[in-house]
């Protein structure tokens, strides 16, 4: 039976180091095309706010009584650019309609630059119709990018901002009752069962159950100030860096 033909260390060697330089190739091809897609979308976004700015300055200009005598500014300019540009989409009178919104929603061109010139556009449609709160729209403008469109909706449908906040508040909360319980379990452990008798010896009247009653809590309480102060220690070993082991 002949031999099959063997391939040699080098050739496969060889392949193998095409594979990955071919790897390396189409992930450097990925990334400048994801880059190029970024900066395309910030222009289109800056483009867009600049319009929407135009379109107000030229409504206010314009006033009320002149614009029912004649043509909108939205639907004369939004005939004119689809003229000029009959292969583009994004000028029809609703979305002009909405950059003018977006402009107005943040009337600094500067208050672009902190993350709402990195969203898709709709992101952006949905943040301003969605939302009357500059502060809040910026809530989500510094989280949006890491979701769909459907996500943001679901997101602001159900107040997201309102939730995570409540949860932080309530954190808070728990810290500083956990800070005024150590504080008031402190100042009880000094007591001790023969400051109960004291106590009880001082008011003849009080009777052998109330004083047993007595003393069970102030056991009760030291029992509470170990655990507290076990938690204590437990957490500040585990903030301190591991001890080296010995070589």
């Amino acid at each position: 039976m002949p031999e099959l033909p063997t391939t040699s260390s080098t050739e496969t060697a060889a392949a193998q180091s095409y594979e990955e330089f071919l790897e390396d190739i189409k992930g450097r091809i990925r990334s400048a095309q994801a880059r190029a897609a970024r900066a395309i979308n910030a222009e289109l976004i800056e483009v867009y706010w600049q319009i929407g700015k135009e379109i107000e300055r030229r409504q206010t200009e314009a006033g009320p009584e002149r614009g029912r005598r004649t043509p909108g500014v939205v639907q004369r300019l939004s005939a004119d650019l689809r003229a000029a540009f009959p292969g583009a989409t994004g000028f029809s009178p609703a979305n002009l309609a909405r950059m003018r919104s977006f402009a107005v929603a943040w009337p600094d061109e500067e208050g672009l630059a902190h993350g709402v010139q990195d969203l898709p556009w709709g992101h952006i449609v949905e943040l301003v119709q969605k939302l009357d709160d500059r502060n809040t729209r910026d809530w989500y403008v510094q989280r949006a990018g890491a979701w769909t469109r459907a996500q943001l909706q679901a997101y602001i449908a159900t107040r997201l901002h309102e939730r995570e906040g409540a949860a932080i508040t309530n954190f808070e909360q728990a810290l500083e009752a956990g800070d005024g319980l150590r504080q008031a379990l402190a100042g009880l452990r000094a007591l001790s069962c023969g400051d109960v008798r004291g106590a009880l010896a001082r008011h003849p009247g009080a009777s052998l159950r109330a004083g047993l009653c007595a003393e069970a809590l102030v056991a009760a309480v030291g029992a509470a100030v170990e655990v507290v102060a076990a938690a204590d220690d437990l957490c500040e070993l585990n903030e301190r860096p591991l001890p080296r082991a010995n070589p």
